[in-house]
């Protein structure tokens, strides 16, 4: 205890930690103390990623139908915080962890109220078993449980000072942070400026001044992102948790672009298996390409903005 308290005085001083960060991490060690110690609750550690833990969300539903259990989901970026927040039915408590928390939790596999999710598919062969196949096994849930919520969401413009052509704008999200970077900044740029020339409006979802510096470029919260792109009626994106989210947000029409080689050696098939997309799509399928160097050509040919 004194060692840790003199540990924080240090981090302070050196700018490392804030004294809100401290008192948080503090105040977030005890609740989830206190969510372990009771039965009424089920804490659960997803793995870190945005689709992931969308995934996790739409099986809740059922989880609490058969367990009945309030729901606690530990997150270590505000940018998951904001996603299950939108899940106001499905998750009753979200608990912003701290790096050094996260490691300690990383270790604890399974106890009566704690799953530790992430630990447990790294127990199981991804290669074999698809994502949602594992999630219903580690949930327990019936193999033909659904992705659903009871939540009625809801994704409005408020106070975002952007100008944009209303149904004639193209969001582009050029980043991944699991995908191995196939697509190069000249790719998206050159995208810009094709559909420029075609009359549209283009918003980079990003702030790296390669695309800042020419266009329009932002990083909104997540609700604020989905009702962007449902304004702007166009999402252009490179394989990540955000196309996850506008596979089965958004309104708009889409294209999702996946990496040339996979992790791990996988073949473009099997990543396509892995992919979690298909099973979220709701108002409207997305087109699905590999990047290659004639993709430019077969988006300027397709009939994504006839």
């Amino acid at each position: 205890m004194r060692i840790q308290l003199i540990q924080n005085i240090i981090d302070i001083i050196r700018g490392k930690k804030s004294i809100k960060d401290i008192v948080l991490r503090h105040k977030n060690k005890l609740l989830i103390s206190k969510y372990l110690k009771s039965a009424e609750y089920q804490v659960i550690y997803p793995p870190q990623g945005l689709g992931d833990i969308l995934y996790i969300c739409l099986l809740l539903k059922e989880y609490k139908r058969l367990n009945g259990k309030k729901i606690v989901m530990m997150v270590r970026k505000h940018y998951f915080k904001q996603l299950t927040q939108l899940f106001a039915k499905e998750v009753d408590e979200t608990l912003l962890i701290s790096y050094d928390l996260e490691r300690l939790i990383s270790y604890v596999k399974k106890n009566k109220s704690m799953l530790n999710i992430e630990a447990e598919l790294y127990e199981k062969d991804m290669k074999f078993i698809s994502f949602r196949t594992n999630l219903i096994e580690i949930l327990n849930l019936p193999k033909d449980a659904k992705l659903e919520a009871d939540t009625c969401f809801e994704f409005k413009i408020e106070n975002l000072d952007i100008e944009y052509k209303k149904g004639k704008t193209i969001m582009l999200s050029p980043h991944a942070t699991s995908c191995p970077k196939c697509a190069p900044d000249e790719f998206w740029l050159s995208l810009a400026e094709f559909f420029i020339t075609k009359g549209f409006d283009i918003i980079f979802n990003s702030n790296d001044e390669t695309f800042s510096q020419r266009y329009k470029s932002y990083l909104l919260s997540i609700s604020d992102t989905i009702a962007l792109v449902n304004d702007c009626g166009y999402f252009i994106g490179y394989r990540s948790g955000l196309c996850d989210v506008m596979a089965y947000f958004s309104t708009a029409k889409k294209i999702f672009i996946y990496p040339t080689n996979p992790h791990n050696g996988d073949t473009a098939e099997k990543y396509f298996e892995l992919a979690t997309t298909k099973d979220l799509w709701v108002y409207n399928e997305a087109k699905e390409y590999i990047y290659s160097d004639n993709l430019l050509e077969i988006i300027k040919n397709s009939d994504f903005i006839a």
